[in-house]
């Protein structure tokens, strides 16, 4: 009688009311094997003490799950509690944590159940049951990460909720939708160009823009047409050049479309770049006869509109224009549109002389894990000799910085150029520059491979 009396009192103290619960269910017998003893040892390494730095311990337990989930293992059970929280501080973790987590963590995760901490993977009709009793922030979460799995199920259920959700939810909602994006989502998105919210109807332009074929597009390529003059060369044909006029007068639907309107030179300068970077690039080919080369070369002295048409190529995920526009603009936003093979030629021509602010925005943009000659010729650039007159706080200034996030990014091909580095970074003649945060990055990708190999040795 004390000890539940002490009980009580403890709840109450923690503001907790005191209620009688129904005894959990067993949890299931598990089907599969679970992982060697060798693995396990390395995740309880993992778990209580990562050898590694903390931007770089998730990809190192992700490695670990997505491991064991190619062999067919799972987690021992004792250590389900601390994986499963681990996966709630990184939500990145839940794909891979679900195929090795085995029947005990489906269990686990069921009768732990509380909003916001359980891995959210439901399918349509169990998101469509569960709404009402997840918070409302957990619930969204849940209906963006469905859209990647089942389109149409979360755009029903996106319906079914709408008019309950509060503006910053709904604009997730809508971001959300540029997964799976199709003419499907067409009129939900339509009819969120009519919501009170600004961020919502931005949110919507910004993802309809993304859908070829859409009312939208059409609208703009509409207000886009009378406003280009193509003008040939009488003695060279092939000379072109292409005036753009801003509008003066705007249809009804303008302002719903995001339009600023035609009553200032500043209105119409902004509407004119709205349409061009909105209406669908095909437009311009269309109305022209012209190549997408030669648009660009006929528009390159026009600054708005090449800005504009970078918008437009980067939102429409075009490779050809992106090619046309990177002649004129050396832009990091189109990089990642193009081809691969293209891509990486342009990677490896702008990383080595482009301003520091320019090599961070080409590393966000250069993939992950780099390609063996990308991560080299990073490698060089944030290592290149000191000039003589450069004061360690110069040189501090004057290398680039490296986020600790990328060390992942080097490929394991990378290990023996990074050791050399270091290793001659060591002499007092070598003027290799390596900075004591970078010295830390470039160890931590050589710890992280090694670690990574004993991974993989301990499941096999």
């Amino acid at each position: 009688m004390l000890d539940q009396a002490a009980l009580a009192a403890a709840l109450t103290r923690a503001g907790r009311t005191s209620t009688v619960a129904e005894p959990a269910a067993a949890a299931p017998a598990e089907t599969s094997p679970y992982a060697p003893p060798r693995a396990v040892e390395l995740l309880g390494v993992l778990l209580d003490a990562p050898p590694v730095a903390r931007e770089v311990w998730p990809d190192l337990l992700e490695r670990w799950l997505d491991t064991a989930g190619d062999r067919g293992v799972l987690v021992p059970p004792p250590m389900l509690p601390a994986v499963i929280a681990a996966g709630g501080r990184s939500p990145r973790l839940q794909p891979a944590l679900r195929r090795s987590w085995g029947r005990r963590g489906d269990w686990l995760a069921e009768v732990t159940e509380s909003a916001g901490k359980r891995p959210a993977h439901l399918d349509a009709e169990s998101l469509t049951r569960d709404w009402t009793d997840l918070a409302p922030s957990v619930a969204v979460d849940a209906l963006v990460e469905l859209r990647s799995r089942d389109p149409a199920g979360a755009r029903t259920i996106a319906l079914a909720q709408w008019s309950g959700l509060p503006a910053a939810l709904k604009e997730r909602v809508v971001t959300g939708f540029q997964v799976g994006l199709s003419l499907a989502d067409e009129a939900f998105l339509e009819d969120a160009l009519d919501q009170r919210s600004v961020r919502v109807r931005d949110a919507a332009r910004t993802v309809l823009r993304h859908l070829p074929g859409s009312a939208f597009g059409r609208r703009m390529a509409d207000r886009l047409r009378p406003l280009v003059t193509v003008q040939r060369g009488r003695v060279l044909r092939s000379h072109v050049t292409i005036t753009l006029l801003a509008p003066t007068a705007l249809d009804d639907a303008a302002h719903r479309d995001g339009l600023p309107g035609t009553g200032s030179a500043t209105d119409r300068s902004a509407s004119l770049q709205a349409i061009v970077a909105s209406a669908p690039l095909h437009t311009w080919t269309d109305l022209s006869g012209l190549t997408a080369d030669q648009v660009v070369a006929g528009l390159r002295d026009d600054t708005a509109a090449i800005t504009a048409l970078i918008r437009a190529a980067t939102q429409q995920s075009d490779g050809r224009w992106a090619h046309a526009l990177l002649a004129v603009r050396d832009h990091r936003s189109l990089v990642p549109v193009l081809p691969p093979a293209e891509r990486e030629r342009h990677l490896l021509r702008l990383l080595p002389v482009c301003n520091d602010v320019a090599f961070q925005e080409l590393l966000a943009v250069a993939g992950h894990p780099w390609s063996v000659a990308v991560a080299h010729t990073i490698l060089a650039r944030v290592t290149r000799p000191a000039a003589p007159k450069d004061t360690a706080s110069t040189l501090s200034r004057r290398v680039a910085h490296l986020p600790m996030t990328y060390a992942t990014a080097f490929p394991a091909e990378s290990v023996p150029a990074i050791s050399e580095v270091l290793a001659r970074a060591e002499l007092p003649t070598s003027g290799v520059a390596v900075p004591d945060h970078l010295r830390r990055v470039l160890a931590t990708a050589i710890n992280f491979h090694a670690l990574d190999q004993s991974i993989q040795e301990a499941f096999s």
